[in-house]
């Protein structure tokens, strides 16, 4: 991966932590709670799917609506091995 393909992936990474939290808050607005599981916007058609996060992780929404990733299960890429990062560093 170049810098500037890594470089993407944080953005795009950003980009879909604030896309799935104007979800969550449109979803909020039509149902009067914040979903529980971000699966949920997918059922309620606000959003067509999850959008899969360029390094490989899951995410998760919490009762705030506030979206983050979940380090207890491991990603499923890691892009940093492209620059000789090993993801225990």
């Amino acid at each position: 991966m170049t810098r500037i393909a890594r470089a993407q992936a944080y953005i795009d990474h950003l980009e879909i932590f604030d896309y799935l939290e104007a979800a969550a808050a449109q979803y909020k607005s039509e149902f009067g709670a914040f979903p529980t599981d971000l699966n949920q916007l997918v059922a309620k058609n606000i959003i067509p799917e999850i959008p899969p996060d360029p390094f490989g992780y899951t995410f998760d929404i919490d009762k705030n609506g506030t979206v983050d990733i979940n380090l207890t299960i491991p990603p499923t890429a890691n892009p940093l091995n492209d620059f000789g990062v090993s993801s225990d560093q």
